[in-house]
């Protein structure tokens, strides 16, 4: 008898091995709560509040007030006045500055004129001296005279930078623009009145008066002009008075003449060749804008 066989199964496809890892079950993401379906419990649901912005004081001594009191002390003969922060110094000195350069009387280009630059000679050193000196102490009175083009009206203008460029008021005016400033404050609308453009000239502590003998010699101006030479020379032991003429100082009225011969003032006359056909161009300046 034969022997059988038993039929074979049919094997099983190949398949990977299972490995430990591979049998972690995936993760599955649960809401910790589902959304509302009530509009209005959504609409007042928390929102966060805007961010609240506070901004310090720049200055802490004075709170940016500009200003700060002299003493806290009520028993102190300071109490309750005040004066300028030091955190405002630089504002001050610049609207200062551009006060002085606003009454000076001068062009942008006579700003450009100093001491240093000036040529003295034999003919006007003496003028030069009592100038730069004069300037020095800010008190007196100096009358310059002589012919056209000495270099009276270059002294002068220099006096008045050399002060204003020290923070010291100082102005330059002939006698025709002097009394024409006058003359304004009787205008509509007229910036200063006839009190403070009167109180500019008497205070100014340097003063440069060009021109003395042309101007028109109505009635009023000649009391304006009288006046306010007795007022400079007043005060000439506290303001220095700076007066050029081309003129002999006898055609000029009779107290006029009288005080610019008192023997504290100075009285000098400058010679030599008319300097005017010399002047040149200076080059170094920068061209204006556009040219």
């Amino acid at each position: 008898m034969s022997k059988q066989t038993a039929p074979a199964l049919p094997s099983a496809p190949n398949k990977p091995p299972i490995s430990v890892s591979d049998s972690k079950p995936t993760p599955i993401s649960v809401p910790l709560s589902l959304p509302s379906s009530n509009p209005a419990t959504v609409a007042t649901s928390p929102q966060p509040n805007p961010p609240v912005f506070v901004v310090g004081y720049t200055c802490h001594r004075c709170r940016d007030m500009g200003w700060v009191y002299t003493t806290d002390n009520p028993k102190h003969p300071e109490f309750g006045k005040v004066f300028p922060c030091e955190c405002k110094a630089h504002d001050f000195a610049e609207r200062r500055r551009q006060h002085l350069l606003k009454i000076d009387g001068l062009q942008p280009d006579e700003r450009l004129r100093k001491f240093e630059n000036f040529v003295i000679s034999d003919d006007n050193r003496r003028a030069y001296q009592a100038v730069t000196e004069a300037i020095t102490k800010r008190r007196g009175m100096i009358t310059l005279t002589g012919g056209w083009g000495m270099g009276k009206t270059e002294l002068l203008t220099c006096a008045v930078n050399k002060a204003r460029n020290a923070g010291i008021p100082a102005v330059y005016a002939t006698t025709a623009h002097l009394m024409d400033h006058l003359r304004q404050a009787y205008k509509p609308g007229a910036e200063l009145d006839i009190d403070e453009r009167w109180n500019l000239l008497t205070s100014a502590e340097v003063l440069a008066v060009d021109e003395l003998e042309k101007f028109n010699t109505t009635e009023w101006a000649l009391e304006r002009f009288s006046r306010l030479i007795d007022e400079r020379w007043r005060s000439m032991g506290n303001l220095l008075t700076l007066l050029a003429t081309n003129a002999k100082l006898e055609r000029l009225p009779g107290d006029v003449f009288s005080r610019l011969q008192d023997g504290r003032a100075q009285v000098v006359n400058l010679a030599g060749p008319d300097m005017r056909p010399f002047n040149q161009w200076d080059d170094s300046q920068p061209a204006k804008a556009g040219v």
